[in-house]
């Protein structure tokens, strides 16, 4: 792939929020990816006027905004004021590798550095368990490179950091699809350090349709039967019907729905991807194949986003490198 560097200070972001929500800053690093078919804008890693600053998220490639076939994918979601150091002022394929334990943090005295990575080297606050919505001092932000392809239809994203023992080149490459109205995202995890690294990675995705609120009729479909570990967070708020989960009522400002589905060990530890299917009441239709698959799957909502979550095992001895992919299709009920 024919590449050049990304001028972090150009473009601007362009989305247009949705009526009552925040935008999003109104000067932050973005990319735009075209094709005949998809137009993506992406967020670019920058500590000073990154659109996301803080210590939860993995900080490049974010697909904020995808546009397709007259229709807004992904978009503002949240209600709250914006503000790029909280944990989750983000948007669209929002990315987070060690959402409940990060590598070192068990092993971190109070002080004591861990690891998050795409976010760099964290300092552990104090004796507590960690907390994905806590606020960590980041010591060492480690360093981004951004390189986008001539056509403009691929952008890749590397980040390196070595300390405490920990090192890794981090590579993320999204790509339009050429003949097919959708992208992938293809990452590896090179450890560059002498300790392992064993974590789970997950793309987020707060997926909005046209900006509508999410009500009846919204759906997430597995490729196995829907049963949830504990019923209680979804608040009266889906249904479960073999393979699918949809959403009975409006989300309630202020509510939202969560739960982990039980795994189908023997699906998710077949060869080949793993599909997840959101959809919207009229048909527009997002796919997500992942690939390996999750190791579990938990669903989260509120009244802007419906989140399917799998959660894929990454895991590199020193010297070896984890790869893993994602491919996102849009279509349409006629």
């Amino acid at each position: 792939m024919s590449t050049s560097p990304i001028d972090f200070a150009l473009p601007r972001l362009q989305n247009a929020p949705a009526p009552g929500l925040v935008p999003a800053p109104s000067v932050c690093p973005s990319a735009t990816l075209r094709n005949d078919l998809v137009k993506l804008t992406l967020q670019l890693p920058d500590e000073k006027i990154g659109f996301y600053r803080g210590a939860r998220f993995e900080r490049s490639g974010m697909v904020t905004r995808a546009e397709w076939d007259g229709h807004v994918f992904f978009g503002p979601w949240n209600q709250a004021p914006s503000d790029p150091y909280h944990h989750d002022n983000v948007q669209g394929t929002a990315e987070e590798f060690s959402m409940d334990d990060p590598p070192g943090f068990a092993d971190a005295a109070v002080g004591e550095p861990f690891l998050k990575i795409g976010v760099g080297l964290l300092r552990r606050p104090s004796a507590d368990a960690y907390g994905f919505f806590n606020a960590h001092t980041i010591d060492d932000a480690g360093r981004w490179e951004v390189t986008a392809n001539d056509r403009g239809d691929a952008i890749v994203f590397e980040h390196t950091i070595r300390g405490a023992g920990w090192g890794y080149r981090y590579r993320k490459q999204v790509e339009l699809i050429a003949d097919e109205p959708g992208f992938t995202i293809q990452r590896s995890l090179e450890n560059t350090g002498s300790r392992a690294i064993d974590t789970l990675h997950y793309g987020h995705h707060f997926i909005n349709i046209d900006g509508q609120r999410i009500g009846a009729g919204w759906l997430l479909r597995l490729p196995y039967d829907v049963i949830v570990k504990d019923s209680a967070r979804l608040n009266g708020h889906v249904a479960l019907n073999g393979r699918t989960a949809t959403i009975t009522r409006p989300i309630p400002r202020g509510e939202t729905v969560w739960c982990e589905f039980v795994a189908n060990h023997d699906l998710q530890s077949a060869p080949g991807e793993f599909t997840m299917t959101v959809a919207d009441p009229a048909g527009k239709t997002l796919r997500i194949d992942l690939r390996p698959a999750p190791e579990f799957v938990r669903l989260f909502a509120t009244p802007m986003a419906l989140c399917p979550e799998g959660f894929v095992r990454v895991h590199a001895d020193p010297g070896q490198t984890c790869t893993w992919s994602s491919r996102y299709v849009f279509s349409a009920t006629p």
